[in-house]
């Protein structure tokens, strides 16, 4: 019994441990890395692999209304993201959340990607930076000459951008 049981552990761990192993090591800067290569290459499954359930929900929604698949808009001209990554810095990890900044292309400035842990892997969580812009962008209008700067109008304005959103998509 002691043979078979340890040539099915051998089995479980030669052949059990595949590259979710691998994907559980990764760093979100390799994260964010392979999910340049994957889009690069129109990688349509690579690429949702690399992206958070948030995310992932985010494109389903906007495939629906486009009246495509996500597999369909992923492949699209500028539909991966990512594909072009000019400059990487400042990777910060805390907990079960991380970010890593990119260089935007347009801008030149940075933009802080963050990153959520699902499952012992790093996903790329482009949910969380939509609505980090959503709220500085309502953050930017409240500060603009004759906007009442008043909580409950933010909390009504932030309430539109984000039922807006939602429907924009």
């Amino acid at each position: 019994i002691k043979p078979i049981f340890f040539a099915l552990v051998c089995t479980f761990f030669l052949f059990g441990c595949n590259s979710t192993e691998t994907e559980q090591t990764k760093s979100p800067t390799e994260t964010l890395r392979a999910l340049s290569e994957a889009s690069k290459k129109k990688d349509t499954e690579a690429i949702k692999s690399y992206l958070s359930k948030g995310t992932l929900d985010l494109l389903n929604q906007s495939a629906e209304r486009r009246e495509k698949t996500v597999d369909e808009l992923l492949k699209e001209e500028n539909g991966a993201p990512f594909q072009n990554l000019n400059e990487i810095k400042n990777e910060q990890i805390t907990g079960e959340t991380a970010s890593v900044e990119v260089k935007n292309n347009v801008s030149g400035e940075f933009d802080k990607i963050p990153f959520v842990k699902e499952n012992g892997v790093w996903k790329i969580a482009l949910d969380v930076f939509m609505k980090d812009a959503i709220k500085r962008l309502n953050e930017e209008m409240n500060k603009m000459p004759g906007n009442a700067s008043t909580d409950s109008n933010s909390e009504s304005s932030n309430s539109n951008l984000n039922n807006t959103s939602n429907t924009a998509k």
